[in-house]
């Protein structure tokens, strides 16, 4: 079940601003992206396992002046995303963004091991697409009424060449390049279903890792937050893609 976990009266969006859903919310590219779009004008509807991580970063948001809520959900539940949404629509509005961050991170070797491959599959795709899908279900009219966005967080892993599949393999990320393929191909399939709808799909692709300052095929989260951003505005690119996986490449197995 969700809980709406920030009690304070001035989490409503009292001024209806246009109301952005950032699922899989963390310190790393879901903050970025709230502090992207809050500064300009949108309210942030933060969607999370983890309710203390969750009440700190709302208040944080808060204290920037950005109108926002927490709200628990475990976004490979289908029927926790979709109360999510009916709630983020009952305490702030209509839904103009979906930034799909979540991501699954189980099934590090798909062949060994004992757990069942039903059930491994499950968790794989049930965060990377299902999840996604229950959000767009449900945000569905609020998202063609307000020429809507949605935005997900790709990985390089969803490439199809040996050299990424070794790469996945080398570094006991099977499950996370089968969860991204997946979604690739998802947001491939939305775009083309929702433009006559006037909403726009778009991925960035991240390639290594992700942390603030950036580096040496590492990507700085600002920098997904801006290409969000970007995204959004511009509704023309798809694809972004930031980041190289040329130094995992090239590190002994």
């Amino acid at each position: 079940m969700n809980e709406t976990i920030s009690n304070s009266p001035h989490q409503w969006n009292t001024q209806e601003l246009p109301v952005v859903v950032i699922a899989g919310y963390g310190p790393s590219i879901g903050e970025s992206t709230a502090r992207q779009f809050g500064s300009k004008g949108y309210a942030i509807a933060c969607l999370g396992r983890t309710q203390n991580k969750l009440l700190d970063s709302v208040q944080e948001l808060k204290a920037s002046k950005i109108t926002a809520a927490a709200f628990v959900t475990d976004c490979g539940d289908t029927r926790s995303v979709k109360e999510a949404i009916q709630q983020v629509q009952s305490h702030l509005g209509r839904i103009s963004v979906i930034v799909w961050n979540a991501a699954s991170y189980v099934g590090s070797d798909l062949v060994t091991g004992n757990d069942d491959p039903s059930e491994i599959l499950n968790q794989i795709v049930g965060v990377g697409c299902a999840g996604l899908l229950a959000s767009i279900q449900e945000a569905y009219e609020d998202l063609k009424a307000m020429k809507g966005t949605i935005l997900i967080t790709g990985g390089g892993l969803s490439g199809y060449d040996q050299n990424v599949n070794q790469i996945a393999v080398n570094n006991s990320w099977m499950g996370l390049a089968f969860c991204k393929s997946s979604q690739r191909k998802l947001a491939g399939l939305l775009h083309a279903r929702l433009k006559p709808d006037g909403v726009m799909v778009g991925t960035v692709i991240i390639s290594g890792a992700v942390r603030v300052g950036g580096g040496l095929d590492v990507t700085d989260p600002d920098d997904v937050a801006t290409a969000f951003w970007e995204i959004h505005h511009s509704r023309h690119k798809q694809e972004v893609h930031l980041g190289s996986l040329t130094q995992l490449a090239s590190e002994p197995t």
